[in-house]
């Protein structure tokens, strides 16, 4: 990865403020301004990598405000400009940023849920790449904080399964017959299926569902 160029990556004022300011032209900008700001962020991201996660917090401060954007396109471009926060941030704040998911998925315009849904997929990169970490060399063991880390992703892998079920089963009418979700009209039902669909069709789905089998009694 890029390394930053700040001296010390903890104090980062300078790109607090610019994502600041990058973010809020998502929200209020022109379309051509929020081409523009997400071409920076990507920018920053790429030249300045740590430093961008460590102020990526920022956007935390903007997500409550998703309600408060009037213009349509501008929820779809803060929507779709999140990709790298949520990659930054996935893993220590995935609650919040699971719930925002959630909440936005919902929205009755499809282009500002195809956004989100998009953007979502660091929340399952995030999901997979803790509960089936890395190590080198291979057999390696993994530390204590790598298999709480496994735990913890687990926990959090069932709840958004759960969660997003409730939703699909709130939204699902029974009227639609398309026998594949591509298939479906644009719907939020449709853009839930998706999103549960992406979530249960790798390895780690397979691996939490083997996870949460019960234990079969021991025969006497």
């Amino acid at each position: 990865m890029p390394q930053s160029s700040h001296s010390n990556p903890t104090e980062t004022p300078e790109m607090q403020n610019e994502l600041r300011r990058l973010l809020s032209i998502l929200m209020t900008g022109s379309r051509e301004e929020c081409k523009k700001a997400k071409r920076e962020i990507e920018s920053l991201w790429h030249r300045e990598t740590k430093a961008f996660q460590v102020s990526a917090d920022v956007a935390l401060e903007f997500l409550p405000k998703f309600d408060q954007i009037e213009n349509i396109a501008n929820k779809e471009a803060f929507a779709s400009g999140l990709k790298l926060f949520f990659l930054a941030l996935g893993d220590d704040h995935f609650e919040i940023l699971k719930n925002f998911t959630l909440k936005v998925i919902q929205h009755q315009n499809g282009h500002v849920r195809e956004a989100i849904r998009h953007t979502a997929e660091w929340l399952y990169v995030s999901l997979t790449s803790r509960m089936d970490p890395f190590v080198y060399p291979k057999g390696k063991k993994l530390t204590d904080k790598q298999k709480n880390e496994q735990v913890k992703a687990r926990e959090q892998y069932e709840n958004y399964l759960k969660n997003l079920e409730v939703f699909i089963a709130i939204y699902d009418k029974g009227d639609e017959n398309a026998e594949y979700i591509n298939e479906m009209k644009p719907s939020i039902n449709k853009s839930l299926q998706q999103l549960w669909s992406r979530l249960t069709e790798g390895r780690s789905y397979q691996k939490l569902l083997e996870k949460m089998k019960p234990i079969p009694q021991e025969i006497s």
